[in-house]
């Protein structure tokens, strides 16, 4: 799931917040907006919700963005918004998906992993699409186990010993790395002898973040010397994801480290909200970008199919550019 949309939606109620009377705030599917009290969204029945990470064209009406047409998290005289309403195009309907109408695209940041590319060859599946925690919450059965970890900052990871061809296969989110020890994911798994340890299990992948890459989160570690957390173990031959205590047990036999458990135990929306601020649990220079949450034993929706939902905290979407 997880594909870049911008749809009508019918307008939310909207409400005067105590210390601003120019502001009113909203929610769409679980996002909290601001608008102006003279915006032309106030009082119609549909508008447009346009999230964070969106692209919106350099026309007049954007002109209020000051050329910075790259839509984030923003705190307007303290109400935080993630997005922008904006009124509907004639002839819309609620649930239309008007990106390409409007113009509007998906932020694609560049990839910061260097190194060059190779063919996939088809031995690496690519890492689950997450959905967002604020929208998909309900998904989510109070009482139930569920496992929270640190969502870290870094740069995605995955690797798996391709017996096809007797090798080892690393890659980011979205391509697969030539082998070069100075290339960050190769210089991850080559630091933690992986070619070696994987030979033994050709049936699985496993996925991860590499630290130590992003500008302004090291974590303490250093570009020339990143380092790794697996988060998820794949059966890649029967395409199934581990339960969790699998994977944890899969990572402590290749001697390499998951992301920090943040929480394991009856689901309660409060307080999985309230673990996605504070300071990172590996650098607590550094804040927390949020958690990923997902059932103890794996399971799947027929909404977002896999159960694996992520949380951006506040102080991470604000301090973030």
């Amino acid at each position: 799931m997880s594909d870049f949309q911008v749809r009508v939606v019918r307008t939310p109620k909207l409400e005067r917040q105590p210390g601003t009377d120019r502001l009113l705030r909203g929610e769409v599917n679980g996002f909290p907006v601001t608008v102006a009290i003279d915006s032309p969204v106030v009082g119609a029945s549909l508008a447009v919700f346009i999230p964070v990470d969106s692209v919106v064209p350099d026309k007049p009406e954007f002109a209020f963005l000051k050329g910075d047409f790259h839509i984030r998290a923003a705190r307007r005289r303290g109400l935080f918004s993630m997005g922008l309403l904006w009124p509907a195009p004639p002839d819309t309907v609620e649930g239309q998906d008007v990106a390409e109408m409007m113009g509007i695209a998906r932020h694609e940041p560049k990839d910061p992993a260097g190194g060059d590319n190779e063919r996939d060859g088809g031995y690496m599946p690519r890492y689950t699409d997450i959905e967002n925690f604020r929208q998909w919450h309900h998904v989510l059965i109070p009482g139930e186990e569920v496992v929270a970890t640190e969502k870290i900052h870094g740069q995605c990871w995955r690797a798996r010993y391709a017996a096809e061809e007797n090798r080892l296969v690393v890659g980011s989110f979205e391509v697969m790395k030539k082998r070069d020890a100075a290339q960050s994911h190769w210089a991850a798994a080559l630091t933690y002898g992986l070619e070696d340890k994987l030979r033994a299990y050709p049936d699985f992948a496993i996925y991860g973040e590499v630290l130590g890459t992003q500008k302004g989160y090291r974590y303490g570690r250093s570009e020339d010397k990143p380092d790794l957390r697996l988060f998820d173990v794949m059966d890649a031959k029967k395409r199934v994801y581990l339960d969790y205590d699998d994977a944890v047990r899969f990572a402590a036999d290749i001697a390499v480290p998951m992301v920090p458990l943040l929480y394991r135990g009856p689901y309660d929306h409060d307080v999985l909200v309230a673990l996605g601020e504070g300071p990172s649990t590996i650098h607590p220079e550094h804040v927390r970008e949020g958690f990923v949450v997902k059932r103890a034993k794996e399971s799947w929706d027929e909404h977002i199919q896999r159960v694996l939902l992520k949380y951006h905290g506040q102080g991470f979407l604000l301090k973030k550019k």
